[in-house]
Protein backbone atom coordinates (compact mmCIF):
# COMPACT_ATOMS: atom_id res chain seq x y z
CA UNK A 1 0.00 0.00 0.00
CA UNK A 2 0.94 3.67 -0.19
CA UNK A 3 -0.23 6.93 -1.67
CA UNK A 4 1.67 6.46 -4.93
CA UNK A 5 3.27 3.51 -6.74
CA UNK A 6 0.98 0.72 -5.53
CA UNK A 7 -0.06 -0.62 -8.92
CA UNK A 8 3.41 -0.55 -10.47
CA UNK A 9 5.03 -2.22 -7.48
CA UNK A 10 2.31 -4.88 -7.25
CA UNK A 11 2.60 -5.70 -10.95
CA UNK A 12 6.40 -5.83 -10.74
CA UNK A 13 6.26 -8.26 -7.80
CA UNK A 14 3.66 -10.42 -9.56
CA UNK A 15 5.64 -10.40 -12.82
CA UNK A 16 8.84 -11.50 -11.07
CA UNK A 17 7.10 -14.31 -9.19
CA UNK A 18 5.47 -15.54 -12.41
CA UNK A 19 8.78 -15.26 -14.28
CA UNK A 20 10.32 -17.52 -11.61
CA UNK A 21 7.82 -20.24 -12.51
CA UNK A 22 5.14 -19.58 -9.89
CA UNK A 23 1.40 -19.19 -10.45
CA UNK A 24 0.41 -15.77 -9.14
CA UNK A 25 -2.92 -14.17 -8.33
CA UNK A 26 -2.83 -10.36 -8.59
CA UNK A 27 -5.48 -7.84 -7.59
CA UNK A 28 -4.98 -4.14 -8.28
CA UNK A 29 -6.70 -1.00 -9.55
CA UNK A 30 -6.71 -2.29 -13.15
CA UNK A 31 -8.29 -5.67 -12.39
CA UNK A 32 -7.55 -9.26 -11.41
CA UNK A 33 -5.13 -11.60 -13.16
CA UNK A 34 -4.40 -15.25 -12.40
CA UNK A 35 -1.15 -16.68 -13.75
CA UNK A 36 -0.89 -13.66 -16.05
CA UNK A 37 -4.37 -14.12 -17.53
CA UNK A 38 -6.89 -11.28 -17.02
CA UNK A 39 -9.97 -12.49 -15.16
CA UNK A 40 -11.81 -9.28 -14.27
CA UNK A 41 -11.23 -5.64 -15.19
CA UNK A 42 -11.87 -2.66 -12.94
CA UNK A 43 -10.67 -1.47 -9.56
CA UNK A 44 -10.14 -4.49 -7.32
CA UNK A 45 -7.81 -2.89 -4.77
CA UNK A 46 -10.26 -3.73 -1.97
CA UNK A 47 -11.30 -6.87 -0.08
CA UNK A 48 -13.53 -8.11 -2.93
CA UNK A 49 -10.44 -8.72 -5.04
CA UNK A 50 -8.68 -10.46 -2.17
CA UNK A 51 -11.68 -12.72 -1.65
CA UNK A 52 -11.73 -13.80 -5.29
CA UNK A 53 -8.01 -14.60 -5.40
CA UNK A 54 -8.01 -16.45 -2.06
CA UNK A 55 -10.63 -18.87 -3.38
CA UNK A 56 -8.46 -19.75 -6.40
CA UNK A 57 -6.73 -23.09 -5.63
CA UNK A 58 -4.13 -22.93 -8.42
CA UNK A 59 -2.06 -19.97 -7.21
CA UNK A 60 1.25 -20.20 -5.33
CA UNK A 61 1.40 -16.52 -4.36
CA UNK A 62 -1.17 -13.77 -3.89
CA UNK A 63 -0.21 -10.14 -4.53
CA UNK A 64 -2.69 -7.55 -3.26
CA UNK A 65 -2.69 -3.84 -4.02
CA UNK A 66 -4.52 -2.33 -1.06
CA UNK A 67 -6.13 1.12 -1.17
CA UNK A 68 -7.28 3.18 1.78
CA UNK A 69 -10.95 3.09 0.72
CA UNK A 70 -11.17 -0.69 0.93
CA UNK A 71 -9.44 -0.78 4.31
CA UNK A 72 -11.70 1.82 5.90
CA UNK A 73 -14.91 0.33 4.54
CA UNK A 74 -14.37 -3.41 4.91
CA UNK A 75 -10.78 -4.18 5.86
CA UNK A 76 -7.94 -5.88 4.01
CA UNK A 77 -9.72 -9.07 3.07
CA UNK A 78 -6.96 -11.18 4.68
CA UNK A 79 -6.06 -11.83 8.31
CA UNK A 80 -2.30 -11.85 7.86
CA UNK A 81 0.38 -11.64 5.17
CA UNK A 82 3.89 -12.97 4.66
CA UNK A 83 5.16 -9.63 3.35
CA UNK A 84 3.71 -6.15 3.82
CA UNK A 85 5.00 -3.18 1.81
CA UNK A 86 4.49 0.45 2.86
CA UNK A 87 5.59 2.71 0.00
CA UNK A 88 4.80 6.26 1.12
CA UNK A 89 2.14 8.40 2.77
CA UNK A 90 1.24 11.69 1.10
CA UNK A 91 -1.62 14.14 1.54
CA UNK A 92 -3.62 12.89 -1.44
CA UNK A 93 -7.28 11.98 -1.00
CA UNK A 94 -7.75 13.56 2.42
CA UNK A 95 -11.35 14.40 3.23
CA UNK A 96 -12.81 11.13 1.93
CA UNK A 97 -13.66 7.80 3.60
CA UNK A 98 -13.61 9.48 7.04
CA UNK A 99 -9.91 10.32 6.62
CA UNK A 100 -9.46 13.98 7.44
CA UNK A 101 -5.78 14.23 8.42
CA UNK A 102 -2.47 12.65 7.50
CA UNK A 103 -2.48 11.01 10.94
CA UNK A 104 -5.77 9.30 10.02
CA UNK A 105 -4.20 8.11 6.79
CA UNK A 106 -1.22 6.72 8.72
CA UNK A 107 -3.55 4.68 10.90
CA UNK A 108 -5.17 3.17 7.81
CA UNK A 109 -2.05 2.53 5.72
CA UNK A 110 -0.05 1.01 8.59
CA UNK A 111 -2.58 -1.84 8.73
CA UNK A 112 -0.63 -3.60 5.97
CA UNK A 113 2.54 -3.89 8.06
CA UNK A 114 0.63 -4.62 11.27
CA UNK A 115 -0.80 -7.88 9.86
CA UNK A 116 2.56 -9.32 8.81
CA UNK A 117 3.01 -12.69 10.49
CA UNK A 118 5.81 -13.28 12.99
CA UNK A 119 7.98 -15.07 10.44
CA UNK A 120 7.22 -12.51 7.72
CA UNK A 121 8.74 -9.26 6.49
CA UNK A 122 7.75 -5.60 6.55
CA UNK A 123 9.25 -3.50 3.71
CA UNK A 124 9.34 0.23 4.45
CA UNK A 125 10.47 3.35 2.56
CA UNK A 126 13.29 5.04 4.49
CA UNK A 127 13.08 8.12 2.23
CA UNK A 128 9.60 8.99 3.53
CA UNK A 129 9.71 10.49 7.02
CA UNK A 130 6.00 9.90 7.70
CA UNK A 131 6.27 6.28 6.65
CA UNK A 132 9.30 5.85 8.91
CA UNK A 133 7.32 7.25 11.85
CA UNK A 134 5.25 4.04 11.69
CA UNK A 135 8.27 1.77 12.10
CA UNK A 136 7.22 0.63 15.58
CA UNK A 137 3.96 -0.74 14.13
CA UNK A 138 5.75 -3.06 11.70
CA UNK A 139 5.83 -6.78 12.45
CA UNK A 140 8.24 -9.50 11.38
CA UNK A 141 11.69 -8.76 9.98
CA UNK A 142 12.05 -5.19 8.74
CA UNK A 143 13.68 -4.35 5.39
CA UNK A 144 14.23 -0.65 4.67
CA UNK A 145 14.84 0.75 1.20
CA UNK A 146 16.21 4.08 0.00
CA UNK A 147 17.54 5.85 -3.07
CA UNK A 148 20.36 7.18 -0.87
CA UNK A 149 23.00 4.76 0.40
CA UNK A 150 23.98 7.39 3.01
CA UNK A 151 20.46 7.77 4.41
CA UNK A 152 20.82 8.00 8.21
CA UNK A 153 18.04 5.52 8.93
CA UNK A 154 19.55 3.08 6.45
CA UNK A 155 22.96 3.23 8.12
CA UNK A 156 21.44 2.81 11.58
CA UNK A 157 19.38 -0.17 10.43
CA UNK A 158 22.50 -1.86 9.02
CA UNK A 159 24.44 -1.25 12.24
CA UNK A 160 21.58 -2.84 14.17
CA UNK A 161 21.86 -5.98 12.05
CA UNK A 162 19.07 -5.19 9.60
CA UNK A 163 18.79 -5.60 5.83
CA UNK A 164 18.30 -2.75 3.37
CA UNK A 165 17.82 -2.27 -0.38
CA UNK A 166 19.61 0.77 -1.76
CA UNK A 167 21.08 2.45 -4.81
CA UNK A 168 24.85 2.84 -4.56
CA UNK A 169 26.84 4.10 -7.54
CA UNK A 170 23.92 3.28 -9.86
CA UNK A 171 23.75 -0.30 -8.61
CA UNK A 172 20.71 -1.70 -6.81
CA UNK A 173 22.02 -3.60 -3.82
CA UNK A 174 20.65 -5.71 -0.97
CA UNK A 175 22.95 -4.83 1.94
CA UNK A 176 23.44 -5.99 5.49
CA UNK A 177 26.29 -5.82 7.97
CA UNK A 178 28.08 -8.74 6.36
CA UNK A 179 27.69 -8.44 2.61
CA UNK A 180 26.37 -6.64 -0.45
CA UNK A 181 24.27 -8.49 -3.02
CA UNK A 182 24.31 -6.68 -6.35
CA UNK A 183 20.98 -7.10 -8.16
CA UNK A 184 21.55 -5.00 -11.29
CA UNK A 185 22.33 -1.49 -12.48
CA UNK A 186 19.71 1.20 -12.95
CA UNK A 187 20.29 0.97 -16.69
CA UNK A 188 19.09 -2.64 -16.55
CA UNK A 189 15.72 -1.80 -14.96
CA UNK A 190 13.43 -0.82 -17.86
CA UNK A 191 10.81 1.08 -15.83
CA UNK A 192 13.44 3.53 -14.49
CA UNK A 193 14.54 4.66 -17.99
CA UNK A 194 18.18 4.50 -16.93
CA UNK A 195 17.47 5.86 -13.46
CA UNK A 196 15.79 9.04 -14.73
CA UNK A 197 12.40 8.11 -13.26
CA UNK A 198 13.17 8.19 -9.54
CA UNK A 199 9.71 7.14 -8.33
CA UNK A 200 9.96 3.95 -10.38
CA UNK A 201 13.47 3.37 -9.05
CA UNK A 202 11.94 3.56 -5.57
CA UNK A 203 9.15 1.17 -6.61
CA UNK A 204 11.75 -1.28 -7.92
CA UNK A 205 13.64 -1.17 -4.61
CA UNK A 206 10.40 -1.87 -2.74
CA UNK A 207 9.69 -4.85 -5.01
CA UNK A 208 13.21 -6.20 -4.52
CA UNK A 209 12.73 -5.97 -0.76
CA UNK A 210 9.39 -7.80 -0.94
CA UNK A 211 10.74 -10.55 -3.19
CA UNK A 212 13.78 -11.00 -0.94
CA UNK A 213 11.44 -11.14 2.04
CA UNK A 214 9.40 -13.94 0.48
CA UNK A 215 12.62 -15.90 -0.09
CA UNK A 216 12.91 -15.71 -3.87
CA UNK A 217 16.46 -16.59 -5.08
CA UNK A 218 18.58 -13.63 -6.14
CA UNK A 219 18.93 -14.71 -9.76
CA UNK A 220 15.14 -14.93 -10.06
CA UNK A 221 14.70 -11.47 -8.49
CA UNK A 222 17.24 -10.13 -10.96
CA UNK A 223 15.55 -11.75 -13.96
CA UNK A 224 12.14 -10.41 -13.04
CA UNK A 225 13.24 -6.84 -12.36
CA UNK A 226 15.16 -6.70 -15.64
CA UNK A 227 12.28 -8.03 -17.79
CA UNK A 228 9.40 -5.84 -16.56
CA UNK A 229 8.84 -3.28 -19.33
CA UNK A 230 6.75 -0.09 -19.25
CA UNK A 231 3.65 0.04 -21.42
Amino acid sequence: TGTNGKTTTSKLIAHTLKYSGKSVGLTCTTGITIDGNPVLSGDYSGPDGAGIIIREPTVDHIVLEVARGGITRRGLGVNEVDVGVLLNIGEDHLGTDWIETQEDLCMVKSTVIEVVNKMGTSVINADDSITMSLLDRARGTIILYSLDANNRDIKTHIRNGGTVVIVDKRNTIIRNMDLDINICTLDEIPITFGGIIEFNTSNALAAIGALHGVGLPIDQIRNGIMTFYPS
